[in-house]
Formats: C-alpha cells, sequence, structure tokens
C-alpha cells in the first residue's frame, strides 16, 4: 500500500520504480492478454513498456519546457500522470505522431491569510489528436484516419449530407496560384462498415484562436494561428493537428483519469476558466506553446 502523504515526498525520478509492480499489471491486464498469470506484475509486454515509458518520463521531467512547473508538481499528481500512460496505453515517445506528453499547470488552490492567491502546481498527460485516434481505434470506435488535407480557394472542393451521410467533393487545384489562401482541413474518419467526415474551416481556426488568447490572459494569440496582415493564415502543419485534434467532437467522450486531458479540451477549456485560475501576470498555463505542432 503506498502511503500518499510520502509520497510527495519523494524525489519525483524515483516515483516509477515505486509503482512498477502495479504500472506492468495495469498494461499486461489491459494491452497483453498473452501474458502468463505468473508474470503479469512482472514481465510480459508491461516490462518493456514499463523501462521505456520511466525513460521517456524522467527525462520529460528534468528536461522538458515544462521542467520548471513539472519541478513544483505534487508527488501524488506526478505518480497519477505516470500511470496514465499504462491506463491509456500511450506512449511519451518523440516523433510525427506522438501520443502525448507530460505537462505542468498551475491553477488556484485557495488563498493565504492576507487574502493572497495561492497556486498549486500539478503534472497532467495531455493527449494529442494522434493518440485519441489510437484509443478509439482500441475501443472500436474506429478504424483509422486517412491524412488530413488542406483545402485552398483555388481548389474545388463542397461538402454537405447526402442520403443520411455526408460527404466531400475535392479536387486539388493542379498549378495553385501564389498567394492561394486555404479555406479549410478535412479528414476522412473510417468505420467498420461506414466513414466520417470532419471539416475544420477557417471560421473554426478564428473561433479556437479566441480561445488561445483567453488562455494567454488576452494578450496574444499563439504565432501559429497566423497574423492580421497575412490574413490570419494558419501554419498548415498546425492546423493539420488541430484537424484531428477536435474530429472527433460528436463521438462519445472517452474515460480518462485525473491524471490526463486530451488535448481537444484544452483549445477550449478557457469557456470555463474562471479569474481565479489565472496566474499574476503570466494569464492560464497554456498546454501548447509556439513550439508544439500537436
Amino acid at each position: 500500500m503506498i502511503d500518499l502523504d510520502e509520497i510527495n515526498k519523494i524525489s519525483h525520478d524515483k516515483i516509477a520504480d515505486i509503482v512498477k509492480s502495479k504500472f506492468i499489471t495495469i498494461y499486461n491486464q489491459k494491452y497483453d492478454p498473452n501474458c502468463p498469470k505468473d508474470e503479469v506484475s512482472t514481465g510480459g509486454l508491461g516490462l518493456s513498456f514499463f523501462e521505456e515509458q520511466k525513460a521517456y518520463f524522467n527525462s520529460e521531467l528534468n528536461e522538458s519546457s515544462f521542467k520548471e512547473q513539472l519541478s513544483k508538481a505534487t508527488g501524488l499528481s506526478v505518480m497519477n500522470a505516470f500511470m496514465m500512460l499504462a491506463i491509456c496505453g500511450l506512449s511519451l515517445q518523440k516523433g510525427l505522431t506522438t501520443d502525448c506528453y507530460l505537462m505542468g499547470k498551475s491553477k488556484c488552490i485557495g488563498a493565504s491569510p492576507n487574502g493572497a492567491k495561492v497556486y498549486g502546481f500539478f503534472a497532467v498527460i495531455d493527449i494529442t489528436g494522434y493518440g485519441e485516434v489510437t484509443m478509439r481505434k482500441r475501443s472500436g470506435q474506429i478504424l483509422g484516419i486517412e491524412n488530413p488535407v488542406i483545402v485552398y480557394d483555388c481548389d474545388d472542393f463542397r461538402t454537405g449530407e447526402r442520403n443520411g451521410h455526408k460527404f466531400v467533393d475535392y479536387e486539388k487545384c493542379m498549378h495553385r496560384p501564389k498567394g492561394a489562401l486555404i479555406e479549410c482541413c478535412y479528414l476522412k474518419i473510417l468505420k467498420k462498415d461506414d466513414y466520417d467526415y470532419f471539416v475544420l474551416d477557417m471560421e473554426g481556426m478564428a473561433r479556437l484562436r479566441a480561445y488561445n488568447i483567453k488562455q494567454n490572459g488576452g494578450k496574444y494569440a499563439n504565432a501559429l494561428y497566423g497574423s492580421y496582415d497575412k490574413g490570419w493564415q494558419p501554419d498548415t502543419g498546425f492546423m493539420i493537428a488541430k484537424t484531428i485534434r477536435h474530429a472527433f467532437k460528436g463521438y462519445p467522450r472517452l474515460t480518462i483519469g485525473d491524471g490526463a486531458v486530451l488535448h481537444a479540451d484544452t483549445d477550449t477549456i478557457s469557456e470555463q476558466v474562471s479569474e481565479q485560475e489565472v496566474a499574476p501576470d503570466k494569464g492560464v498555463k497554456v498546454e501548447t506553446d509556439e513550439n508544439d505542432p500537436f
């Protein structure tokens, strides 16, 4: 039995070892059905996954852009974040389709005797759109997705509904003129006996930009949203990631624990943010920085 009071006193890079057996057990029970019963807590695929994620996790604790916030995070939140990797079966390994990130968050947890706000720091696993796709495939909701497509104003594009099904008609302009403007990005979602489409247009990007400004204390938006003088044309990779991230808004919610958050929710969380959750002179702790493509 883990003493939660002791957890908060332990060095963060030692926490993974404390929950090693539990981590391996959870992973094997969920993702390695062929693991021998006598190895459920010590071997199987869970053991190698544990060793990999422990290395990635401790590296994030000490070297990521969130290391300052993470160093102040409660030990319990660090433990919960690490366990979420086993529960969700997602990896911190970086790549073009990164599943998730380890983030540091701050929020108001009360007030001091003189009335000053007191802020606490917490670790959380931030699940990207690609991680969400992985989880929805495992749940059987979808078979997968096709690569998102950026549509420009010179392309031939129509979307709507036919016979109760969404449709997209798209033909790329083969000689795209210089200065062509982005109109939208669409994604095809593959299902067992059907398919679906999601379209993120510039109006949708404008809403996300407005939420991002709120998250940044009302001062500015992420530079990847573009700029006014350039017609708010977003970075294409950034828009593709946003499209994947928001493609499942109409789907059943995934069940995740307190140690994780879907990245799609962080884009619009400012709707629920109160003044008490905004740190002095720093705005809300944003889950995405300008170097984060997801």
